[in-house]
């Protein structure tokens, strides 16, 4: 996200930005076990510090 940029509503924008569950997605080089755990921790962090929130990407839209 530093480098590529933020975005809301894709995984990943015409320009190569991402949005917080791309950004997860491109770290994890294709493992989903790795993938639906750091998005599970994400989820629970922001849960911790938002309150009830849907999802990861619903947060990253909002």
């Amino acid at each position: 996200m530093d480098t590529a940029g933020w975005c809301a509503g894709t995984l990943t924008d015409e320009q190569g930005a991402v949005c917080l569950l791309g950004a997860i997605r491109q770290a994890a080089r294709g493992d989903r076990g790795l993938e639906a755990d750091a998005a599970a921790v994400l989820l629970d962090t922001i849960r911790r510090r938002f309150g009830d929130v849907e999802s990861v990407p619903a947060f990253n839209d909002a």
